[in-house]
């Protein structure tokens, strides 16, 4: 009796017809994997239950989300769903006692700038997500910071004793919210002059405050109208909000540079008077430039620092300062040619996906990246949600197949189109891979693409090679729990 054996098989490859396939191919692959060429039946997602999931934003059903996140604390996991686009980056800090995540994109929160006239108002900030302990609520606090008006500083026994040594400073301050993060630095103090008007006018004036070492300096009070938002209204009570006092140190030693000299802890908005001695002065005031109020794509780069890129500058990657992802310097920032869409980052690699060239911004400090246009193909990213990583590769839905972004022998990093030999152009075209929503699990890129109603599993074999199968299976949206490997999704029409 005759036996058609297959010892390799290859999957799907819809751009050849039937009677044109090579051995180990078919014409309907489904509902299974291709694991070292064998067939591996694929097994009945688990629905999942006892997991808090967070439908972020007032929206009431999950199957109206298009973001979910899998937030890991250290004994178990919850969820945030948004019904927007969004990001959302790892925090930085170990042992954190908040479990932070940082959510860029479609956030639905609303700040408010009061450091303006008149005050301005902006939507979908960046934010940070904080939660500690399970019985407590989540914290969500915008990571957006206005700076404070000019101190008042004023010589409290009104005139300096000694003529023969005087001193001159200026004063700048700064305020930091209960989590630890600190706001630019204000504009230099006015100072109260006796003659500030002229014919003994009293008043303050746009210059150095004179006094003697050991002198006390009243800095005054803020009015209601320059007290900072932080994370909604802020309460009169400030618990936990901090206001720094920094000084010009000057001198041989000092150089010109401003250090810390009072940090007040209550009646932060209050007068305050300070003895401001030479000895005294602490760290170096930091130079904090705050965050985009329109970020996007947040993620974490090795070297404790973050990366991004804006709406109102679609073709600048900008990246944080080390340790403060509050604080986005304008000279950390970096051109490229074509407008982002997305970023991805590996190592100290960050992939720059464009609606032209891929690039690569890489580097080891935020100060000295240096850029790079990707050799291989010209393939656009046409949908932010299908940027994911996979065996420290970049891939990605272009209008041309899944583009992978890997390391190559002969040629460096490359970009690739690793179904090229499986689907043609009109046949890539038809799935609308705008819409693709993509994912790495267990080895494998699973790909949904919910307009055409397909989706697929792009097998990448330890050999290089690649073997494609279809599934029944339909995400609005996904996530992977690197920690344990598991990948979750959101099924198509899923009621709460």
């Amino acid at each position: 009796m005759a036996v058609i054996k297959i010892d390799n098989f290859g999957g799907l490859m819809p751009r050849l017809h039937p009677s044109l396939l090579p051995d180990g191919m078919a014409t309907v692959a489904h509902n299974l994997r291709l694991k070292n060429g064998k067939l591996v039946p694929l097994r009945q997602p688990l629905k999942l239950a006892g997991n808090i999931v967070n439908l972020e934003g007032g929206f009431s059903q999950i199957s109206d989300a298009h973001t979910l996140f899998a937030w890991k604390h250290d004994e178990w996991m919850e969820f945030l769903a948004f019904e927007g686009y969004c990001d959302v980056a790892e925090g930085n800090l170990a042992d954190d006692e908040y479990d932070r995540v940082f959510v860029t994109g479609q956030t639905g929160m609303t700040w408010h700038d009061t450091s303006v006239t008149p005050s301005k108002t902006y939507h979908n900030v960046p934010v940070a997500y904080m939660r500690s302990g399970t019985n407590s609520k989540i914290i969500r606090h915008p990571l957006v910071k206005a700076t404070l008006p000019r101190p008042y500083a004023k010589l409290a026994k009104q005139t300096v004793s000694d003529t023969s040594n005087i001193r001159y400073t200026r004063f700048y301050q700064t305020w930091v919210d209960p989590y630890g993060y600190e706001s630019g630095v204000s504009d230099p103090s006015y100072t109260w002059s006796a003659d500030a008007g002229g014919a003994g006018v009293e008043g303050y004036i746009d210059d150095d405050l004179q006094y003697n070492d050991g002198d006390e300096i009243n800095i005054s009070a803020l009015s209601s109208a320059d007290i900072p938002e932080g994370g909604g209204t802020l309460e009169v009570s400030t618990t936990g909000f901090k206001r720094r006092i920094y000084k010009v140190i000057t001198g041989a030693e000092g150089g010109g540079r401003s250090q810390l000299i009072a940090e007040i802890s209550t009646a932060v908005w209050g007068n305050i008077t300070i003895r401001v001695k030479d000895e005294d002065a602490g760290e170096v005031m930091p130079d904090v430039e705050s965050i985009p109020t329109d970020l996007q794509n947040m993620i974490y780069v090795p070297g404790d620092f973050y990366a991004g890129f804006s709406t109102s500058h679609p073709k600048t990657v900008m990246f944080s300062d080390v340790g403060i992802p509050t604080s986005w310097p304008s000279a950390f920032r970096y051109d490229v040619e074509d407008r982002i869409v997305a970023l991805a980052t590996n190592t100290n690699s960050v992939f720059v996906l464009t609606d032209g060239y891929p690039f690569v911004v890489s580097g080891t400090a935020p100060e000295s990246m240096s850029v790079a246009k990707l050799a291989g193909i010209a393939a656009a990213c046409v949908s932010k949600r299908s940027v994911c990583l996979v065996k420290n590769a970049c891939c990605y839905a272009s209008n041309i197949g899944i583009c992978m972004i890997a390391p190559d022998p002969d040629y460096g990093t490359i970009v690739q189109n690793i179904t090229d030999k499986f689907f043609t152009k009109d046949q890539w075209r038809a799935l609308e891979p705008e819409t693709c929503l993509m994912g790495q699990f267990d080895g494998a890129l699973h790909a949904f693409f919910p307009s055409a109603g397909k989706a697929y599993i792009v097998d990448l074999q330890e050999n290089g090679k690649t073997m494609v199968t279809e599934h029944d299976e339909m995400a609005t949206c996904l996530c992977t729990d690197s920690r344990t490997d598991e990948l979750y999704f959101v099924r198509s029409g899923e009621e709460v």
